[in-house]
């Protein structure tokens, strides 16, 4: 999977914690500003990491960071869709913000896509603010449709896509 823009593939691995937790917590505090503002503080961090910590341990290809060359560019944790266990999610996508309309986020979508349907999920979802109009054009784009405001987060909508 190679997109020319970004001049080589990526490489998804699993996220060693011991070593990268300060950039999880970094990746979710800049979605947290994207989302909220730029004053926005991430404040569950240490619950975040031991979550992502149970996900590693129960499947260590469900927290990915993507690597470029060396570097990492962007993060997503898969899971199961908590009301129906027979649908995917995507809890994490992110792309620095460097690599940012330079076709790695596309390639992101294609692998996460891929790693869901080989786990036997035919369908996806994923939660986006809506406020991120980048990313929901982004989403939109590529075959992600809305499926209006979550209950229990105003502001963000579940977004769906048949694998």
């Amino acid at each position: 999977m190679s997109d020319t823009r970004n001049n080589g593939s990526l490489e998804f691995k699993p996220i060693d914690l011991e070593k990268h937790a300060d950039l999880c917590i970094a990746f979710t505090q800049d979605t947290h500003r994207l989302t909220e503002g730029p004053k926005a503080v991430f404040e569950g961090a240490v619950g975040y990491i031991e979550r992502m910590r149970e996900k590693l341990a129960a499947d260590p290809m469900s927290c990915l960071f993507a690597w470029l060359k060396g570097e990492v560019v962007g993060q997503v944790n898969l899971g199961v869709f908590g009301p129906d266990p027979s649908i995917g999610y995507i809890n994490v996508f992110y792309v620095t913000p460097e690599r940012r309309g330079t076709g790695i986020a596309s390639e992101m979508e294609r692998y996460a896509c891929a790693r869901l349907r080989a786990a036997g999920f035919s369908e996806a979802r994923l939660s986006v603010a809506w406020a991120n109009k980048r990313a929901v054009r982004f989403y939109e784009k590529h075959g992600w449709s809305d499926l209006g405001e979550r209950q229990d987060r105003p502001g963000f909508h579940n977004m769906h896509k048949v694998l």
